[in-house]
């Protein structure tokens, strides 16, 4: 079709037809790189009109959900040691999987930990807290690995790694969760890794 040929009403079933499918939240990716394209013709004089201008999107639910407490204890009893400390580490730092992940021992610092966040490029550093120290010393004592969280191997993770860690855990909340519930909870974890470490001395006993 020739650019001025498009109409709102084919952006319209466009959208429809790509939520009927189960690809909403795509479908309005898809339509927000079209109304660039569309934009960049306008300006060129290819285009008279933007016909994604006015086309209601589909509805997206929120990417990221509460997790609570209970649901992050009973993964952390679940999870074999790597995955656990991983998780936890998430949740105390609230850092992206891919930048924990990356985190090499000379990232390791007096101050705290310290990243280049991989979405923007701009520098962070966590500073310690008593839990944070704990579990970071207990991860360079693990392995001997240049990575600071590794795999049960001692190798870093991957992203198809913990991905497929995360569905033998048979949990309803994604890793991507546990940046919301840091953002949500205080940053020393307000106590919850004290009430697991109790939980777990308290089976023992039993």
């Amino acid at each position: 079709m020739r650019p001025d040929d498009v109409t709102q009403q084919d952006m319209a079933v466009y959208l429809e037809n790509r939520d009927q499918k189960g690809h909403g939240p795509a479908g309005n990716r898809e339509i927000a790189c079209l109304s660039s394209i569309f934009n960049h013709g306008m300006r060129i004089r290819a285009c008279r009109v933007n016909p994604c201008y006015g086309v209601r999107r589909n509805t997206e639910k929120p990417l990221a959900r509460a997790v609570t407490d209970k649901e992050l204890r009973l993964a952390l009893r679940k999870a074999h040691v790597s995955l656990r400390r991983l998780l936890w580490a998430a949740y105390l730092t609230g850092f992206r999987q891919k930048d924990l992940r990356s985190i090499r021992r000379d990232q390791i610092t007096v101050d705290g930990i310290k990243v280049w966040q991989s979405k923007d490029g701009k520098y962070e550093i966590r500073q310690w807290t008593d839990s944070l120290r704990k579990l970071v010393r207990k991860e360079l004592e693990r392995s001997k690995s240049d990575w600071v969280f590794t795999n049960r191997s001692g190798k870093p993770w991957s992203m198809s790694a913990i991905q497929s860690a995360m569905r033998r855990l048979d949990v309803s909340w994604t890793f991507h969760d546990l940046r919301a519930k840091a953002d949500s909870d205080h940053e020393t974890g307000l106590g919850l890794m004290r009430r697991y470490n109790r939980a777990r001395r308290l089976r023992a006993v039993k």
